[in-house]
């Protein structure tokens, strides 16, 4: 896997723990499938499940060359809530670039993808 992108200087939001940004969820699960360029074949493919609450809102790349580069969730689960839905699909690209390990050369944009689909798990009340 390559490096994921920096997600401590946020702007206009600070990184907080589940339970302070989503109060009302017990977990997100995302399931996805990448394409693209990948360290082992074997991975090509194949569905895997991303739990919010344990590894965050961010999806690593699967491209060794990929530099600050993953798949940034957690504004799609805001939108869900606001939106009042349990469950979507969608497709996103990797917002990293192949380059070298400290950026200092970008030889072109990560082409990774992800075909996803979010699931809110609610809190039993």
């Amino acid at each position: 896997m390559g490096t994921p992108m920096d997600r401590t200087n946020r702007v206009f939001v600070h990184l907080s723990t589940f339970e302070e940004v989503f109060p009302e969820l017990e977990d997100v699960k995302i399931e996805y499938t990448e394409s693209g360029h990948f360290d082992h074949p074997a991975s090509h493919g194949s569905t895997r499940v991303h739990s919010v609450r344990r590894q965050g809102g961010l999806i690593r790349c699967s491209n060794a060359f990929c530099r600050q580069g993953g798949y940034e969730m957690d504004f799609d689960i805001h939108d869900m809530i606001h939106d009042g839905v349990s469950e979507r699909e969608g497709h996103k690209m990797c917002a990293g670039s192949e380059g070298s390990p400290k950026l200092r050369r970008i030889y072109r944009k990560c082409f990774n993808s992800i075909n996803y689909k979010i699931i809110l798990v609610h809190k039993k009340k």
